[in-house]
């Protein structure tokens, strides 16, 4: 177990000020109790043998198996206060060297505080183009891999629904960036409905046809408790015949409603990268480009590759503007130092001031991957063939960033990141309590991947050897740091607890459990997937869920659930339910309808295709 060495704060006063830097001596766990008002938790897990470092082969090789899996406590004890229900989301790589990302969804549902203690039921998304996918795979019009999409020039692109999860009270959806949310039933895993019909969104891409368009969005569509009503987008590019559009949408059960954003000149707002998340508040939508950059020109040339943005757009929409039959509404822009592609917002705004919570991916690609033909930057040596596919390493190291923003003026009025020379390399996934955030969030926990120069590729440094926020020089990204769970106080602006995870052993998908009857945010436990190579221990197949006490990561887990079968990979997002409860809707889109709409103008092939493999299956 490993402390900190040092942290420094970074702290900026408005847009464009001077940069001081600040130490803090303040090591993990110190202001949190974890015997306030619960029984103390006086048992650690072991954690295993000593494995070498890097990243773990298994990761970009996990079973397509569906299984429903008793989970054996393998170490540690089980707390006898959590329950609930972790649901967790992984693509299922191809396996012929392209992006780990692009692969078929499975889902994986982890119950806690059953009978016998855990289970694991897992299922394969599979929506129309999985099985127009699987019908016509090898022919000359099915679907290949393109970097980290899947398309097919008669058919379309898929929807692999393989990236995050919407809770909606009681409800759930599986996500994926590029096309409709799909609501899952959440005691079998199977898929009942895309959210919204066909007619409803607009195809993102004008060149590309078939009955599975390409319908751009964000993997993490918002649910606001409070008003009982989720809000996604729909954009795409500029194209010959097509100018830029960004639609913002809300559902409330029934049609979906949607809105144009246009800038203060009416000039229609456009997203440079992706809307990989958005945000919202009591008063306000948050647009966010974010920088996961999946290039168009991949399609023609799998081997285009250009940087991310290197600062954050944030598009700021007011709520009260979706009323009134109006099909364009203003959205105002900011921009943030640093680029990012996960965040969350204080669901308050008093005065209009809303407030970011933002893992800044400084100089990091997340939607590059490791390719035969790359080479290590400091050896000039091939990458392992074992990684092909992987992400590589981040070129700089990252932040965790707290800003305020005027929603009424969209300026800057505090811009604040925190930086951790250990602790914040790839820094990635985030949880916390509650599908909405609380009104002002004093709790959340981050995952970061480490650094490896076994992935450091020469093509990706020079892709960021001109980024201007530049902390870490190129010639000093050598050896490696160890991923790790950490604790961040937004109030604070500090990593007040962390643990760092073992050589060996990758931690990912961290998700927030609270007890029954929580008292805060902290007031619980994180579950996350643990993959390895290593298969020594008995009853356990080298992958396992690992559970920590929320209020003091830095000892250690607390439990290691795992099954000989277990075969995980690197697994993504994750959601919670605490319990299992009936959908309590019948909204539901007729797969057959939906997609015969038009369908006398396709060829008799792809007609034939509809109705003999893919309909049957929703019918």
């Amino acid at each position: 177990m490993r402390r900190r060495d040092f942290m420094k704060m970074l702290g900026v006063a408005g847009a464009g000020a001077a940069t001081t830097p600040l130490l803090s001596a303040c090591g993990p766990g110190e202001g949190n109790d974890p015997t306030e008002e619960r029984e103390l938790i006086d048992w650690l897990a072991e954690t295993g043998p000593e494995l070498s470092p890097g990243f773990p082969t298994s990761l970009l090789a996990p079973a397509p198996t569906e299984d429903d899996l008793a989970l054996a406590v393998i170490s540690g004890k089980l707390p006898p206060d959590i329950t609930g229900h972790v649901f967790v989301v992984a693509a299922i790589p191809w396996g012929d060297g392209t992006m780990i990302f692009n692969g078929n969804g499975i889902m994986y549902r982890l119950d806690l505080g059953v009978e016998g203690g855990a289970r694991l039921l897992s299922k394969v998304a599979r929506s129309p183009c999985y099985y127009a996918d699987r019908a016509t795979e090898g022919e000359r019009n099915g679907f290949s891999n393109v970097g980290v999409t899947r398309i097919s020039g008669l058919l379309g692109v898929r929807n692999e629904l393989n990236t995050a999860f919407l809770p909606m009270g009681h409800r759930m959806f599986v996500t994926y960036d590029g096309g409709r949310p799909w609501e899952i039933d959440v005691n079998t895993l199977e898929l009942i409905t895309p959210l919204g019909w066909r007619r409803e969104w607009k195809s993102s891409i004008p060149f590309v046809t078939g009955p599975f368009l390409p319908y751009l969005s964000t993997a993490h569509p918002f649910y606001d408790e409070h008003t009982d009503e989720v809000f996604t987008i729909n954009y795409g590019g500029e194209y010959d015949g097509q100018e830029p559009f960004v639609n913002v949408m809300r559902w409330s059960g029934d049609a979906l409603e949607s809105w144009r954003l246009v800038d203060d000149q009416g000039r229609p707002v456009a997203i440079k990268q992706s809307v990989h998340q958005m945000a919202i508040t009591e008063d306000y939508i948050l647009v966010v480009d974010c920088a996961f950059l999946v290039e168009d020109e991949q399609i023609f040339n799998a081997e285009y590759s250009r940087a991310q943005e290197p600062d954050t757009i944030v598009y700021i929409v007011r709520r009260s503007e979706l009323e009134g039959g109006a099909s364009d509404v203003l959205a105002r822009s900011v921009t943030l130092a640093r680029e990012s592609v996960h965040l969350t917002a204080d669901y308050e705004n008093p005065g209009d001031k809303i407030t970011l919570h933002i893992a800044h991916n400084s100089a990091t690609d997340a939607s590059e991957w490791l390719r035969e033909s790359d080479t290590l930057y400091h050896t000039n040596e091939p990458v392992r063939s074992e990684l092909v596919g992987f992400i590589p390493s981040a070129t700089d190291i990252n932040f965790v960033g707290h800003h305020v923003i005027d929603g009424e003026s969209a300026e800057v009025v505090t811009s604040q990141v925190v930086v951790d020379e250990e602790m914040t390399w790839g820094v990635g996934f985030l949880t916390h309590l509650g599908q909405t955030p609380p009104g002002r969030l004093e709790h959340i926990f981050f995952n970061s991947v480490g650094f490896t120069d076994e992935t450091l590729t020469k093509r990706v440094v020079e892709l960021y050897a001109e980024y201007p926020h530049r902390e870490v020089s190129i010639e000093q990204l050598t050896g490696s740091k160890l991923g790790t769970l950490f604790h961040f106080d937004p109030v604070a602006l500090d990593i007040t607890d962390a643990y760092v995870f073992p050589p060996g052993r990758f931690g990912s998908s961290p998700q927030f459990v609270p007890r029954q009857n929580a008292k805060d945010g902290a007031d619980g436990y994180l579950v996350c997937t643990v993959v390895s190579d290593d298969v020594s221990w008995e009853g356990s197949s080298g992958d396992e869920f690992w559970i920590f006490d929320a209020r003091d990561l830095q000892k250690g887990p607390i439990t290691r659930l795992g099954n000989t079968k277990l075969d995980l990979g690197f697994t993504l997002h994750t959601a919670f339910l605490p319990e299992l409860k009936p959908r309590g809707s019948d909204y539901k889109v007729s797969v057959r309808e939906d997609y015969s709409d038009g369908i006398e103008e396709r060829p008799e092939d792809v007609r034939a295709l509809l109705e003999d493999e893919v309909f049957p299956h929703f019918d």
